[in-house]
């Protein structure tokens, strides 16, 4: 989503269910407010993409970006997975695990400020 200057303002989300083990769309979708996204496709990694301040202030290992076990960034409230981490193979389905791990840890992260709201 961009705001009237063509900035990154958030992005969208499609709600889902799981049905018969399978994920099903609801037809709802949600936005969530974001002043950077970053996409990682390609199997090599693109310092290019973190020409962004803020995606200048990744601590890095070498060419990859470094994250935590819940895979958050050095920068509160980014995550990252996949090939641009260090966390082992450059794998598809390793990068699909650790988005489900981001999700995760986003959604508890979002739930313990909800509920200290």
């Amino acid at each position: 989503l961009l705001n009237d200057q063509g900035q990154v303002r958030g992005m969208r989300f499609a709600r889902t269910r799981l049905d018969s083990g399978r994920l099903q769309s609801t037809g709802e979708s949600f936005e969530l407010a974001a002043d950077a996204i970053f996409s990682a496709i390609g199997q090599a990694f693109d310092g290019q993409a973190l020409v962004d301040p803020l995606a200048g202030e990744l601590k890095r290992e070498g060419e990859r970006i470094w994250v935590d076990q819940n895979l958050q960034t050095s920068v509160p409230g980014i995550y990252a997975g996949g090939d641009c981490t260090a966390l082992g193979q450059d794998l598809t389905v390793q990068a699909v695990q650790h988005g489900k791990l981001a999700a995760e840890a986003i959604h508890t992260h979002l739930m313990r400020n909800a509920e200290a709201a």
